[in-house]
């Protein structure tokens, strides 16, 4: 028998929580621990060079596209690659 996992196990969570920034061209979705929100962020142009099909928007890209997005932000998350701001930046090279 499976227990599911709650609030406070130290899972990662993925709400509905996402956002495009047309000035920096950066989709940001949200990663949450025990409450805790982690923005995970990728430029359009690393979008676009993964997911050529579908780059004329990057904030549906990153929706039709989000276990990909998500298994990265994970494997950042637990080996605690973060950048200067506490965020996790993923971009086209971690798709390798």
């Amino acid at each position: 028998m499976h227990k599911r996992k709650r609030a406070g196990d130290g899972s990662i969570r993925f709400p509905d929580l996402q956002c495009w920034n047309p000035e920096t061209k950066v989709v940001t979705f949200v990663a949450e621990i025990d409450g805790e929100r982690i923005d995970c962020r990728i430029k359009s142009s690393d979008l676009s060079k993964k997911f050529p099909k579908s780059s004329d928007d990057p904030l549906k890209s990153t929706i039709s596209n989000k276990k990909a997005l998500e298994s990265i932000a994970i494997f950042k998350i637990e080996k605690k690659l973060f950048g200067t701001n506490g965020s996790v930046e993923i971009c086209y090279d971690d798709f390798k």
